[in-house]
């Protein structure tokens, strides 16, 4: 259960952070539905005798394979990139002035909206102090994004990559990050759904302090 955070309006949480907060409830109830399904065939195993319970395997292995690695592997994948697609049409639905946003033509998503914003409020000194783009947080988006590109634009694999910067860029990335490796075939591997949780706090930070920001400006 998720409270409404201390001044954050009802509006902002029903229409944000509630829809947000859905994914990782969605990805808890699934793993725990794998999880139950991995327990169901270990009980079964249990009461086997040593050559039936290798019979089971033999037939089952497949099977609880894919509840262990596999459909998991799926899961946090698919969290993580529409964690992050939710974020891009938040942030661009910001962008109320169509025409200058038409006019950044370079940049796309989360860095589009960035460019719209600091161009709208440049003059503005209170945006500029309290740079929010210029911080850890959006630091952290920064190199999710670069994950969620790999993942989308390349099926997770690093060798994809034509360029030799954004290998060695994304390999540090995800060398220094928990809960996420590449495989044996230089796949990008989610470990764990700790990595959609501390993906979807880092967002979640970041979008209500923007929104404390701009209702601020808006005072």
């Amino acid at each position: 259960m998720f409270i409404v955070p201390r001044g954050h309006s009802l509006t902002f949480y029903l229409m944000v952070l509630s829809p947000l907060n859905d994914f990782i409830e969605y990805l808890n109830e699934v793993e725990d539905r794998f999880e139950l399904t991995k327990l169901r065939f270990e009980k079964e195993a249990k009461g086997l005798n040593p050559d039936e319970e290798e019979k089971y395997w033999d037939y089952y292995i497949d099977q609880y394979h894919s509840y262990d690695k596999t459909y998991p592997s799926i899961l946090r994948s698919s969290v993580f990139t529409n964690i992050y697609s939710f974020l891009e049409f938040h942030l661009i639905s910001l962008c109320s002035d169509k025409e200058m946003l038409k006019r950044i033509k370079f940049d796309k998503g989360i860095f589009k909206a960035k460019k719209y914003l600091k161009m709208k409020y440049k003059n503005c000194e209170v945006f500029n102090q309290a740079e929010i783009f210029s911080n850890d947080t959006w630091a952290k988006l920064v190199e999710y994004s670069k994950i969620r590109n790999c993942i989308v634009h390349n099926s997770g694999i690093l060798d994809m990559i034509p360029e030799k910067e954004k290998r060695k860029d994304l390999i540090q990335i995800v060398n220094k990050m928990s809960h996420v490796e590449f495989d044996e075939h230089q796949r990008i591997q989610i470990l764990s759904k700790e990595f959609c949780e501390d993906f979807h706090e880092v967002t979640s930070e970041f979008i209500c302090n923007l929104n404390n920001l701009l209702c601020n400006l808006n005072d």
